[in-house]
């Protein structure tokens, strides 16, 4: 088993969701992790919840921050070379999906807000953590989407971000890979975060499940746990010889074209 323990892997987006899970699942690796996230309470939550998986405190950083601001991208990298002094993973996961809307609605502020985290964050917190990574021979994993490449209406801003977050990866893969830091993306399909099991709605929370069974043939919605170790397989040494690739870990997803199986309206 390729280890992590000590490596300093910064996570985004570790408040909830795929994020925390991510958190939680690598804290039995011995990593030292780095939580980012704009809400501290939350992030001081995940963090007691990584120490009772047997992290120490000591291996723990909290950064809140807004990833649309680019003074907190700086700081998030300045902080943890403070903290820890160097970075070895850095995993992109935070991501927008507010104005979810049809062309004749969408708005540029939407636009803005979804751009912003989704994309600009992840290629301006890579440049600024690029020159650390370098020296580790480090490694940066994107989470996009599946609806990087399906079209899916009214998420038009939303798959356009995710598109070019892959083509992201694949340019600064083929840029990197002369220093040996590795790129590559993961493709989450339908996954139950905990912010979709915690809908009060319970037709809507039926919905969502029904909605993972038609259109994901292996076993229905996942879990942020199924997409966690695909990010420990990536920031291992096991995917050493792994580049520009962009994982779909969607339960076959994509074999069947889940947005034909989409309701919209």
């Amino acid at each position: 088993m390729a280890s992590l323990e000590n490596k300093v892997i910064i996570i985004t987006g570790t408040s909830s969701g795929i994020g925390a899970q991510t958190a939680l699942y690598l804290s039995q690796y011995k990593p030292r992790l780095v939580l980012v996230a704009r809400r501290q309470e939350l992030l001081e939550k995940v963090a007691a919840q990584c120490k009772d998986k047997g992290l120490p405190q000591d291996k723990i950083l909290i950064l809140p921050a807004d990833l649309s601001k680019m003074e907190d991208l700086d700081k998030i990298v300045s902080e943890t070379i403070k903290k820890f002094g160097q970075i070895d993973v850095l995993v992109n996961n935070a991501a927008a999906m507010a104005g979810m809307t049809g062309v004749g609605k969408y708005t540029p502020e939407a636009y803005q807000k979804i751009m912003d985290v989704n994309l600009k964050a992840p290629m301006f917190l890579s440049q600024a953590a690029v020159p650390h990574l370098k020296k580790t021979k480090g490694s940066i994993i994107n989470i996009s989407s599946t609806a990087a490449t399906e079209a899916t209406p009214f998420f038009t801003i939303y798959c356009a971000s995710k598109a070019g977050l892959d083509q992201f990866t694949k340019c600064l893969a083929l840029e990197l890979a002369p220093f040996d830091v590795r790129v590559n993306s993961i493709r989450p399909g339908l996954i139950l975060t905990d912010t979709m099991t915690s809908i009060p709605n319970m037709a809507e929370k039926v919905r969502m499940k029904e909605m993972g069974k038609s259109s994901q043939p292996l076993r229905g919605a996942g879990e942020g746990v199924d997409i966690a170790k695909i990010v420990k397989f990536l920031a291992s040494d096991d995917a050493g010889f792994m580049t520009g690739e962009s994982m779909y870990v969607d339960g076959g997803r994509h074999l069947i074209g889940a947005s034909a199986s989409v309701k919209m309206g």
